[in-house]
């Protein structure tokens, strides 16, 4: 297994049990800087998807037209599947996977009709949104991989809802689980990737693997074996996946925080002091800077309703199921590029470099 770690300040790759690479200075005010990382050490991670060989270094991408409309979003063709969206929206997206073709998909659709011989099909990336996320933000990570690497994408925001009616989850996963294998099977069984983004994208993303396990494990009388050889051969099929700003465990403090930075602001955050600096004492090899940090300030009310909540036996049984899940996220040839900031107080660095330890150790099998 291979993993990548990006922070606010440095990027290392880390492989075996011993640290390679020169640390860079990577901080930058615009998220979207992050993700284009991300994505060019996908690919970096996975030279094999998008049919090129792998880059030699990180290489910003082109900025996104912000100015682009959903309706770019292009239908795809497929043999009865209606449960994967093509109309990208919140609705949309909370229901189900949303659709969006790489730029490229209209040429190669020409030029598969002309040609006799079977291609490969397209890579496939699978982005999951963060906490709260909106349409309007989430499409600027969907056209870097759509826009600059041609690859075409399935996108879904988990319902807000979820981490305060918990038994919700795994019948959404559930449906977005089947969904998913649908697709896959349907069109071509590409190799995938993910992108998850905070601790909302990654707790999904681990409980949609437990779900797609349970599938390939079905035996019952009457069931359908192909589903579960089409679970087994997904589960193979996974290349890589950004760890974007994820993930911690599922505690009263980095719930209440989430809830602030989500639906309270920008009454809950303090902004920073105006130009001020900081020297990070992160790296010992530069002198690397960051911007001092945006304080969120949950409210004593906010704190307490969410400390009892958590008190709850069905919170705690389902707080269970995701710290299980994460857990076992898949291993083996899948390749983890780890994004995180050091000043997240939802997500701290620290937090993410237990995990990241943890799964080194682990042995991550399949």
């Amino acid at each position: 297994m291979l993993l990548y770690i990006i922070t606010g300040s440095t990027f290392s790759k880390l492989i075996g049990s011993s640290w390679r690479g020169n640390k860079i200075n990577m901080f930058s005010s615009d998220h979207r800087y992050y993700c284009s990382l991300a994505a060019t050490a996908t690919f970096i991670l996975s030279p094999n998807i998008g049919g090129s060989p792998a880059y030699p270094s990180l290489i910003l991408s082109k900025r996104i037209n912000q100015n682009e409309t959903s309706s770019n979003i292009d239908a795809f063709s497929s043999s009865g599947n209606n449960s994967i969206a093509t109309t990208y929206n919140n609705r949309s997206l909370k229901r189900s996977f949303v659709y969006k073709p790489s730029s490229s998909s209209s040429s190669s659709d020409d030029n598969n009709e002309k040609d006799s011989i079977p291609s490969k099909p397209p890579p496939l990336m699978i982005l999951i949104g963060w906490f709260n996320s909106t349409p309007r933000y989430f499409r600027h990570y969907i056209q870097i991989y759509t826009n600059t690497f041609n690859v075409d994408t399935l996108s879904h925001i988990p319902p807000s809802h979820h981490p305060f009616l918990p038994w919700t989850i795994l019948p959404h996963i559930r449906h977005l689980a089947r969904n998913l294998l649908a697709y896959w099977a349907e069109n071509g069984r590409p190799e995938v990737g993910f992108h998850v983004f905070s601790n909302n994208g990654a707790y999904h993303y681990a409980l949609l693997f437990e779900v797609i396990r349970e599938i390939s494990k079905e035996t019952s009388p009457g069931y359908d074996a192909r589903i579960s050889r089409d679970a087994i051969q997904f589960l193979n099929s996974v290349e890589s996946c950004v760890m974007d700003s994820a993930p911690s465990p599922i505690l009263p403090k980095y719930i209440a925080l989430g809830v602030a930075g989500g639906f309270l602001r920008p009454a809950s955050i303090t902004p920073p002091s105006p130009s001020k600096l900081i020297h990070s004492e992160v790296s010992s090899s530069a002198s690397d800077k960051h911007f001092d940090r945006v304080t969120i300030n949950p409210p004593s009310f906010l704190v307490r309703l969410i400390n009892a909540y958590f008190q709850l036996e069905v919170t705690k049984k389902y707080q269970k199921v995701a710290h299980d899940a994460i857990s076992r996220i898949p291993g083996g040839n899948t390749r983890y590029l780890f994004i995180y900031s050091l000043d997240d107080q939802i997500v701290p660095d620290y937090e993410v470099e237990k995990f990241i330890k943890t799964l080194k150790d682990r042995g991550t099998p399949k």
